[in-house]
């Protein structure tokens, strides 16, 4: 995501990683209790805060001005932090079969459904070493701006199911 994609109200990162700045000075150190009272303190209301097994900080909100926050956020509980969206939590890909979109350029099909969450496409297939273009059309979602509810009306058609970012697309 680019930052003008988090200007937007409804387009922001609902997951977030803090994690500590400097090596030295690491936040699996810190008390749960002081960790909970400096975000409360620096942020506000959390909907979700989770410690990882590195000890990274896993953030979820609901907010965008809670997002543009901890995205600023510098300082935690006098650790240096840096904060990023998550690479895989923010976002989904989901399947459009139909000869008609397939024909569309990939340029056309992010600005259409641009409003409805819609980030990039692939329309190309691997078959081998080549690349054929196919009536199926790979879809990243946002989903920030895109609801659970809403990935099924991105198109009026058929559509597949979503595959976690991790997934591998044959």
């Amino acid at each position: 995501m680019t930052n003008t994609e988090h200007d937007s109200p409804f387009n922001f990162p609902r997951w977030l990683i803090i994690e500590a700045a400097e090596p030295e000075q690491t936040l699996s150190k810190l008390s749960p209790f002081v960790l909970g009272k400096a975000l409360s303190a620096q942020i506000g209301t959390l909907k979700s805060v989770k410690r990882l097994y590195k000890g990274d900080i896993l953030v979820e909100t609901d907010k965008a001005t809670y997002s543009k926050m901890l995205l600023g956020l510098t300082q935690l509980a006098g650790v240096p932090v840096k904060v990023s969206p998550h690479r895989s939590l923010n976002a989904s890909r989901g399947v459009i079969r139909s000869r008609d979109i397939a024909s569309c350029s990939v340029e056309e099909i992010v600005e259409e459904l641009r409003s409805q969450g819609v980030t990039a496409t692939t329309i190309h297939v691997s078959d081998g070493n080549s690349k054929r273009r196919t009536n199926t059309v790979i879809l990243d979602v946002c989903f920030s701006s895109a609801s659970q509810e809403h990935h099924g009306r991105l198109y009026e058609g058929p559509c597949g199911p979503s595959y976690p970012e991790s997934s591998t697309l044959f």
